[in-house]
C-alpha cells in the first residue's frame, strides 16, 4: 500500500504539472479537459487509499478495485486525447494528408507509451500479490483497452493503421512476460521466507528444548545432591541419637543448612523458567540485579562498572551476555571461594566487551575445569551463536577473568 501511494502521488505531481502546462502553452489548451480527468483520478484514488474505514468495510475487494481504477483511469484520460487528436492535427491542415497521418500516430504512439508506463505499476502490483492467472487477465484486458484505441484513429482516419494493431498484441505479450518474472519472484520470495520462518522457529525450538533441558538437569543435581545428604545424615542421626545426642544435633543442623540452601537453589532454578528479567528491564538493568543478588546471597564484594542508559542491542546477543554472566557469576560464588568480584560492560561504536574478574582460588587448566564443572561448553556456544568471542584466564591463587567480546555488532 505505500507503493501505491507513493505511485499516486507521483503521477498527481505530473498531472498538476500538465495542467500548468495547458494554461502556459495555447497550442496545448485542447488537452486541458484531459488532465482534470487524470487529476480527478489521482486524487480520489489518493483519498481512497489513505482511507482505513473503507480498507474494513470492503475487506479483498479493496485493493484490486483501486487497481482497476488505477489501470482504467489512465486509459479514459488516453481516449479523451485521442478524441481530441483530430482538432490538434488540423493546426496542420497545410500539410499533406500523409503527413497529418504520421503527426497523428506519432502522437498516438506517445500517448501508447506513456499509458504502459502507467500501467506498469498496477501490473508489478498485481504480479506481487497475486496468482499468475490474473497477471495473464489484466495483460489481456490491457490488449482489449489498446485494440479499441486502435480502432479509434483508424475510425476517425478513415486509413488503415494496422502497424498498432501488432503494437497492441505486443504489449500484451511485454505485460504477460513481466508479470510472469515477477510473479516467479515473489513465488520464490515467499517460499523463502516460508522456509527461513520455518528454520527460526525451529532454532527457537531447539533453544527453548536446550535450555529446558538445562534447567531440567539442574533442578534434578539440586533435589538429587539435597536429598541424597538429608538421607545420609538422616541415617547418622538415626545411629547416634541414643548413644551420642550431641553430635546426632549438630548433624542434625547440619542437615537443615544444606535443606534452607536446596530450597534456595531450587527456587532459583524455577525462577529462571519464568520470564527472564531482560523483558522487564532491559540489559544493563538485569546484569546489575543479577549481580547484586548473587553478591548479597553468598556475602561477597562487589564492582560494576556498567552502562547509564540502556542499550539497544539484538534481543539474542542481550540473552547471551546475560546467560553467560549468570553462569559465571554461579560459578564464582559456588566454587571459586571468592571475596569480591567485579563486572563490566563496554560498548563502544560497533564493538562490545564484557567481563567478570573474581579473586578467587583460580585454576591451572581452566579449560579442563570449565569442561567439567562450570559449564565452560554452554558458555562457550551461546558466545559462538551471537559471532562472540569468549576468552578465559586463569591461574591458581590469583582468580579467574572472563571475557566475551562481540565484533560488528548491528543495532
Amino acid at each position: 500500500m505505500p507503493l501505491f501511494r507513493s505511485f499516486i502521488v507521483i503521477r498527481l505531481i505530473m498531472g498538476l504539472f500538465t495542467l500548468l502546462s495547458t494554461f502556459t502553452r495555447e497550442n496545448e489548451f485542447l488537452f486541458e479537459i484531459p488532465a482534470l480527468i487524470g487529476l480527478g483520478e489521482c486524487l480520489f484514488l489518493l483519498l481512497y487509499l489513505s482511507s482505513s474505514w473503507l480498507e474494513r468495510h470492503l475487506g479483498k475487494i479493496y485493493l484490486p478495485l483501486a487497481l482497476i481504477i488505477a489501470s482504467v483511469g489512465p486509459w479514459a484520460e488516453n481516449l479523451m486525447v485521442l478524441l481530441i487528436f483530430p482538432d490538434f492535427v488540423q493546426q496542420f491542415r497545410a500539410l499533406s494528408e500523409t503527413n497529418r497521418t504520421v503527426i497523428y500516430a506519432l502522437l498516438f504512439i506517445a500517448t501508447q507509451i506513456q499509458l504502459a508506463f502507467t500501467l506498469f505499476i498496477p501490473l508489478i502490483l498485481i504480479s506481487w500479490q497475486y496468482k499468475l492467472k490474473w497477471v495473464f487477465i489484466y495483460s489481456i484486458m490491457v490488449a482489449v483497452l489498446n485494440i479499441i484505441q486502435v480502432w479509434l484513429p483508424m475510425n476517425i482516419l478513415s486509413r488503415s493503421i494496422s502497424g498498432m494493431f501488432g503494437a497492441a498484441f505486443a504489449l500484451m505479450g511485454l505485460f504477460m512476460f513481466t508479470g510472469y518474472v515477477v510473479n516467479r519472484l515473489a513465488f520464490e520470495q515467499k517460499e523463502r521466507n516460508r522456509q527461513l520462518s520455518h528454520y527460526a522457529d525451529t532454532l527457537d525450538h531447539l533453544a527453548t528444548s536446550r535450555e529446558r533441558n538445562r534447567l531440567a538437569r539442574e533442578i534434578h543435581d539440586i533435589l538429587a545432591h539435597t536429598l541424597s545428604g538429608l538421607a545420609v545424615n538422616l541415617e547418622a542421626v538415626n545411629a547416634l541419637w541414643q548413644n551420642n545426642p550431641d553430635q546426632a544435633r549438630e548433624i542434625l543442623n547440619q542437615s537443615l543448612s544444606v535443606t534452607r540452601e536446596g530450597l534456595v537453589e531450587t527456587r532459583r532454578a524455577i525462577q529462571a523458567l519464568r520470564a527472564g528479567p531482560l523483558d522487564d528491564l532491559g540489559l544493563t538493568l538485569a546484569l546489575k540485579q543479577l549481580a547484586l543478588s548473587f553478591a548479597e546471597r553468598y556475602a561477597l564484594q562487589v564492582s560494576l562498572d556498567l552502562p547509564d542508559k540502556s542499550l539497544d542491542l539484538d534481543p539474542s546477543i542481550e540473552q547471551a551476555i546475560y546467560r553467560i554472566a549468570e553462569e559465571a557469576l554461579r560459578n564464582i560464588c559456588q566454587h571459586a571461594r571468592a571475596t569480591h568480584f567485579s563486572m563490566k560492560l563496554q560498548v563502544a561504536k560497533d564493538r562490545l566487551k564484557f567481563s567478570l574478574l573474581d579473586d578467587g582460588r583460580g585454576m591451572d587448566d581452566p579449560s579442563r575445569e570449565f569442561e567439567d564443572r562450570f559449564g565452560m561448553k554452554g558458555m562457550q556456544e551461546r558466545a559462538e551463536a551471537v559471532g562472540g568471542i569468549l576468552k578465559i584466564k586463569s591461574r591458581q591463587g590469583h582468580g579467574t577473568s572472563l571475557e566475551l567480546i562481540i565484533e560488528g555488532l548491528q543495532k
